[in-house]
């Protein structure tokens, strides 16, 4: 009995302890009738701040040749000595590579006497031009002294008659060297033939169009090449290129003459400059093509690859948040606002990114948002809200 007595005591001690600890916790929280809500999760948040956001964006590409050309000949024949070789420099208008010219020589020998001989018979015809000029006012001038005769002889009539006859027959001569004389025509033709002829003549030399380096011979001593085949592989190596494509958010802060720092692989930074800005954007990308110009320096050469910064357009006192405070679904963007320690889930627009941050529009500036582990909250949960644990650093400003 004794046994069964203090047990009894010992619970009902126990109940009393238990009783006066959740009073305690009902008093200390401020709620003593009203029935307390469960939070079930405390994240971390922030109000909406006003910065300046400076982008910098990265792009890559490969340096390229600035310049790159492949020669053919424009006439056929047979290739002569090689001795041009890959990876050889050569100056602007060289040689690089000739064909046999023993046909295209007499080609135009032949077209230079043709023209000598038009030339020297226009000559002789100039020359019966003036004489047929003079010997047709002299049969004139006999014409009129045999007419003045005829009226006082009859003798004289026959003499007239021939004489008009051989007056018209020079008169006749006289046009005809006329008209070989100021046609032009079959002289013009031949000295567009000799033309011609030189021209193919010197298109047996292939030369160099600009100062490069070969990078490749396409031909061996001996060969029969025609028009259509290729020759050499020319290349322009200083300065050389960088061919970037880039938004259009990103073309409207540039400029052509605009020098940077690009990051070439494998050798490090070094100075380019934009070269050339496509003003209206590829149909299938929507992108621009953006041309730098790469000075020469040790170490760069075609096929590295390289990391261009860029800036894009500054956003000034924009409503800015971390990046970590967007959910995104079905094509729309949204953040978690905090009130009265529910979330409400809020449509916003994105106007630049950079760094982490998010520059937003149609957002309120004085509700709180929740910042981290956004995928897993829902709207209309109940929150509480803390501070970040790590601060989010200032976005990088662009040089």
């Amino acid at each position: 009995m004794k046994i069964f007595t203090r047990n009894l005591l010992q619970i009902t001690l126990i109940l009393l302890l238990f009783g006066a600890w959740n009073w305690w916790l009902n008093v200390s929280s401020g709620e003593t009738g009203a029935p307390r809500p469960a939070y079930s999760l405390s994240v971390e948040s922030a109000l909406p701040e006003r910065r300046d956001l400076r982008p910098e964006y990265h792009f890559r590409g490969e340096l390229r040749p600035s310049q790159s050309v492949e020669l053919r000949f424009e006439v056929s024949g047979r290739v002569r000595r090689v001795s041009l070789e890959a990876g050889q420099e050569v100056e602007q208008g060289q040689v690089l590579l000739e064909i046999e010219d023993l046909d295209y020589r007499d080609t135009a020998m032949a077209a230079r006497a043709r023209l000598h001989r038009e030339r020297e018979q226009l000559a002789r015809d100039r020359e019966l031009l003036a004489l047929a000029r003079a010997e047709v006012e002299l049969l004139k001038k006999e014409r009129e002294r045999l007419e003045q005769l005829s009226e006082r002889s009859l003798a004289a009539h026959s003499q007239v008659e021939e004489m008009r006859l051989r007056l018209l027959g020079r008169q006749a001569e006289l046009a005809r060297l006329r008209h070989q004389v100021s046609a032009a025509a079959t002289l013009q033709t031949l000295q567009a033939e000799l033309r011609m002829a030189e021209r193919n003549l010197e298109r047996t030399r292939l030369r160099a169009p600009f100062s490069g380096t070969v990078n490749r011979v396409a031909v061996e001593e001996g060969e029969s090449i025609r028009p259509e085949h290729l020759a050499v592989e020319l290349l322009r190596l200083e300065p050389l290129e960088l061919r970037v494509w880039v938004p259009g958010k990103v073309i409207t802060a540039l400029h052509i003459g605009l020098r940077l720092n690009i990051l070439v692989d494998d050798v490090g930074t070094t100075p380019a400059e934009v070269r050339s800005l496509q003003a209206a954007a590829e149909p299938n990308t929507h992108t621009h093509e953006l041309r730098l110009r790469v000075p020469a320096a040790p170490g760069l050469r075609p096929g590295l690859l390289a990391t261009v910064p860029l800036p894009g357009e500054t956003l000034s006192n924009a409503l800015v948040l971390p990046e970590a405070a967007l959910l995104r679904e079905a094509g729309r963007t949204y953040v978690f606002q905090i009130i009265e320690q529910r979330l409400r889930q809020a449509p916003v627009r994105v106007l630049q990114e950079h760094a982490g941050w998010v520059a937003l529009a149609a957002l309120d500036p004085d509700i709180p948002v929740a910042i981290s582990d956004v995928a897993s909250l829902s709207d209309g949960q109940p929150v509480r809200r803390r501070e970040p644990e790590h601060p989010s650093p200032d976005p990088e400003p662009t040089d």
